[in-house]
């Protein structure tokens, strides 16, 4: 029973807002657009790891979008690379 409880406070107080901040940071950098929307679906001063509502949804749109560029990036490997290239690494 404590075991339980431990993992869901774990899962509550950690990996929930942890989650939150990885679907808005994806959402910002691969659909702003849409981050615009749900977060005007947000009231004022809330965050997104509050609204488990909202992440499902925002979760629902962005899963084809990822999915996308990773098959995009698979595609095309050597333009990823250009794209992200290594720290410290310099072009000559």
């Amino acid at each position: 029973v404590f075991a339980a409880a431990g993992l869901t406070y774990i899962f509550a107080s950690f990996l929930i807002p942890k989650a939150a901040e990885q679907l808005e940071r994806e959402t910002k950098e691969m659909a702003p657009e849409l981050w615009e929307e749900f977060e005007a679906k947000l009231e004022p001063g809330q965050v997104l790891a509050m609204r488990p509502d909202l992440m499902q949804e925002l979760g629902n749109k962005m899963q084809p979008i990822i999915e996308q560029k990773i098959a995009d990036a698979q595609a095309n490997p050597q333009q990823q690379q250009q794209q992200s290239p290594v720290a410290g690494q310099t072009d000559t």
